[in-house]
């Protein structure tokens, strides 16, 4: 290794089970580990994103997290992206849909990738992305 570099991420969640079946479940991440005591873990190529169980209510953020480029977001907080392959990306669009999760945008924007920020049962601010080399059209199809 040629020098540092951030391997984990660590996050509480009052409510284990709806942040399983969001990044599980509408979002097809692969669970690495899961455990109601000690928590549920993503390989992020490299990167373990893991998710808590907190005994004590944990405080949900307020608003959209900011990112550069996005319009609509209006709070400084943590925040994070997940890129998704193009199948993967379209299925989690339609099931995030189906099932009402909150989105800043009624679709996916083209922002120099696909683009579509929702909130996690915890209210975090997650963006879903598909970096596409070149589409044909910058407006997503209904």
């Amino acid at each position: 290794m040629s020098g540092p570099g951030v391997r984990f991420l660590y996050i509480p969640a009052s409510d284990l089970a709806a942040m399983r079946e969001f990044y599980s479940g509408l979002l097809g991440l692969d669970e690495i580990f899961f455990s109601e005591e000690e928590g549920l873990a993503y390989d992020c190529e490299g990167f373990q994103f893991t998710i808590l169980p907190a005994a004590e209510a944990v405080v949900r953020p307020e608003g959209w997290a900011t990112q550069p480029g996005w319009v609509g977001a209006t709070t400084a907080m943590i925040s994070w992206s997940i890129e998704l392959s193009e199948s993967a990306f379209r299925r989690a669009i339609r099931a995030l849909r189906s099932a009402g999760v909150e989105s800043l945008h009624d679709v996916p924007q083209w922002v120099g990738y696909w683009s579509f920020p929702v909130k996690d049962p915890m209210n975090n601010t997650v963006e879903l992305s598909w970096p596409q080399e070149s589409p044909e059209a910058t407006a997503w199809p209904q």
